[in-house]
């Protein structure tokens, strides 16, 4: 039986940064995933993911995105690949909307100067784009884009350079207990370690559920919308924009046919991740493709392609890890809600520090089990 430091149990954004940080520490590690690293079957995957220093959840994460800026691009020193592209970011919302409030107030909280612009300023930012003069729009110079399966899969290969095996194609089939260790089982083999993360992504469900911890699993749609006159939309920055109870998200366009967009708001909640088609409705475009041709006049016509994915929602949106209350040597992660990528590569450094330690980092410790 191989014996491990750690094994991690998921190989996805959260999974690939905590093997790297570990192996790079000089652990015995073993990642375990039902696919190869920067599959399309979980969260991390569609071409772009948005990163950006714009907060409206909460102020405490500044400290972990700043950190995750510097920890992307030392990837990209190391592994010689391009991740991260800073393009700007437009926030853009109604004056009394809940999202420009929690915007404006993150921010302070954090200390984070934000431009506040005008409509003609945000076109000459993004030429495509028609954004009324009474909405509130936010300039984020810091703002951007990951590419999220190149992300994935340099942290994994980074990780194995450094020592660490990954067993790709072979899920975690159960784990157990064994004395201040652990055991796992793959339909290949059967590993022992000292620690075990779960960073299974929406497949971490059923472990947080025993212990009365409620997440929920939802099946989000991401399209690419033909354009015409590329080059307005070439060269711009990334945006976001809530509409009442509704917010929408795109990005440039990478292939100077087709523009990303996708609603964050709404979602098919699922019975659990499994339950996950893969196939498009028409339902899943209702509120998008109207959205696109107000925002983009006469620009943006037919879906070219679109893509699935897994937000797994905690109840106030914020990351959970923990260890296991029986089982000290699990730690439990539960990290993205639909915002997490951004921060993968610093996570995986507080998720490889927490499992040496035995406690979260001060910084973190909102993220606790509560």
């Amino acid at each position: 039986m191989q014996s491990y430091d750690v094994i991690v149990a998921g190989v996805g954004a959260m999974g690939s940064a905590t093997l790297y940080h570990l192996a790079k520490q000089g652990l015995r590690v073993a990642g375990l995933d039902p696919h190869p690293p920067g599959h399309a079957f979980g969260s991390s995957h569609g071409e772009t993911r948005i990163i950006r220093k714009a907060y409206f959840l909460d102020g405490n994460y500044l400290p972990l995105l700043e950190r995750s800026y510097a920890l992307w691009r030392e990837l990209e020193a190391e592994s010689g690949k391009d991740l991260m592209q800073i393009c700007g970011l437009l926030c853009i919302g109604e004056l009394e909307s809940e999202f420009i409030a929690k915007l404006e107030g993150a921010s302070q909280e954090a200390g984070l100067a934000l431009d506040r612009i005008t409509s003609a300023e945000a076109r000459a930012l993004h030429p495509a784009m028609q954004v009324p003069e009474d909405q509130v729009i936010y300039h984020d110079r810091d703002g951007g884009y990951l590419s999220p399966e190149k992300c994935v899969a340099t942290h994994a290969a980074r990780a194995c350079v450094h020592g660490a095996d990954v067993f790709a194609g072979e899920p975690l089939l159960e784990w157990s207990a064994d004395g201040n260790g652990v055991r796992v089982r793959t339909a290949n083999r059967t590993l022992s370690a000292s620690k075990l993360i779960l960073t299974t992504g929406a497949w971490v469900m059923p472990e947080f559920a025993k212990l009365g911890i409620p997440l929920r699993v939802r099946r989000k749609v991401m399209f690419w919308h033909r354009v015409s006159e590329a080059e307005r939309f070439r060269d711009t920055p990334v945006w976001i924009w809530a509409q009442r109870e509704q917010a929408f998200y795109g990005f440039p366009t990478l292939d100077g046919t087709t523009m990303k967009s996708a609603e964050d708001s709404g979602g098919e909640y699922l019975e659990h991740a499994d339950a996950r088609d893969f196939g498009i409705r028409s339902e899943d475009d209702a509120a998008l493709t109207p959205f696109l041709r107000t925002a983009f006049p006469g620009l943006v016509h037919e879906i070219d392609r679109a893509k699935t994915c897994l937000y797994t929602d905690s109840v106030d949106r914020n990351f959970i890890i923990g260890f296991h209350p029986e089982h000290p040597q699990v730690l439990l992660t539960s990290c993205c809600s639909g915002h997490g990528f951004k921060l993968s590569s610093a996570m995986g450094e507080v998720l490889a520090k927490t499992v040496q330690s035995g406690v979260l980092p001060p910084e973190t410790a909102f993220f606790g089990m509560r």
